[in-house]
């Protein structure tokens, strides 16, 4: 008697603790289902939208662009639709480099828009508002509907209030996800560049060791950097960035840039693919070696090695 008594009192305390159990799964279910932005996490609020970092492609043959791409580090690239700056890089030069060719001086003021390197690439930053995305100096998105893979949405361009609906598809990241990719995956400055003294041939060593003596590999860097002078001024603080969605931005102070793809080469992460082809061309070619910590990151390309920090 005393343990069925015993019983009906634990009755009303087993139905309080599985309530209770209930609501804290609802709660964390919520949680699970709830983006947080990064402005959101600053103000300590929530929205109920998926993530917006992805590359959302276009497929309509009537749209002005082939996709939208957000990162995580709250920049935007969007691509028009346009004949890529890789297909007439290709016309002007065999030239292998991680960076894209830049025109001189005098090309750049005989060529016209469409017959010179600008690739159609709209680059900047962004920030979301409600259910506004503005890209800075460019336009502002409203987002009709989004889910993990679909983005409904109509854009207003900023300079000419013109304003249209697109739908993109996300776009399958080929990028193996992992610590080093997270930190490679941002957007970097360079901060300068240097000779790679392992990559200088035995018959230059002898040639400038002939000419200049002791002072030969001195002289050796000088004239490398001298290769490198007509176009310091563009490449100093160029804007490098790497996505998971596969994408790679290159873009110079001058306003030039250059649109292209990269992966891994190998499970260390410690080289990458590019290709101003996409692959078209054998990019095997076309491997640069890298060295990546959370404040540098160094690109071992052919005679120059190339120092990155992230941008402000």
């Amino acid at each position: 008697m005393k343990k069925y008594l015993l019983c009906l009192m634990l009755l009303p305390l087993l139905a309080f603790v599985s309530c209770d159990k209930d609501k804290d799964e609802d709660k964390k279910q919520k949680e699970d289902n709830t983006e947080v932005t990064d402005d959101d996490e600053n103000n300590g609020k929530t929205q109920n939208t998926p993530a917006i970092n992805a590359k959302w492609e276009i497929s309509d043959p009537a749209s002005p662009y082939t996709s939208f791409e957000f990162t995580k580090d709250g920049n935007y690239i969007v691509v028009e639709k346009q004949e890529p700056m890789a297909a007439r890089a290709k016309k002007q030069t065999t030239a292998k480099s991680f960076l894209p060719p830049l025109q001189n001086s005098a090309a750049r003021k005989a060529s016209t828009t469409a017959d010179s390197n600008l690739s159609p690439v709209h680059f900047g930053t962004y920030t979301i508002d409600g259910n506004k995305i503005i890209l800075s100096g460019f336009g502002v998105i409203d987002i009709i509907d989004i889910t993990a893979e679909e983005f409904n949405f109509s854009f207003t361009l900023e300079e000419t209030g013109e304003t249209a609906v697109y739908v993109a598809n996300k776009s399958t990241e080929p990028i193996s996800t992992s610590s080093r990719t997270d930190m490679f995956c941002r957007t970097w400055k360079i901060d300068s560049i240097s000779v790679n003294t392992n990559t200088i041939s035995l018959i230059d060593s002898i040639i400038f060791y002939q000419q200049y003596g002791d002072d030969w590999l001195e002289k050796y860097i000088e004239a490398e950097m001298n290769d490198k002078r007509e176009h310091q001024s563009e490449v100093f603080n160029a804007t490098v960035l790497f996505s998971k969605a596969g994408t790679y931005l290159v873009l110079y102070t001058n306003g030039e840039s250059g649109l292209s793809e990269w992966k891994w080469t190998n499970e260390e992460q410690t080289d990458i693919y590019y290709s101003w082809d996409n692959w078209e061309n054998n990019w095997e070619n076309s491997i640069v070696h890298i060295e990546l910590n959370n404040s540098t990151l160094k690109l071992f390309d052919n005679e120059y090695i190339f120092h990155l920090i992230p941008a402000e």
